[in-house]
């Protein structure tokens, strides 16, 4: 249903933006 989907694209752009952030802190 919609809030399944919902739920797993929050989590997906949550990953990602942790992803980004580390690679920031990194570089």
């Amino acid at each position: 249903d919609i809030v399944h989907i919902l739920t797993v694209y929050l989590w997906t752009w949550l990953t990602l933006t942790l992803i980004t952030m580390k690679i920031k802190t990194f570089t």
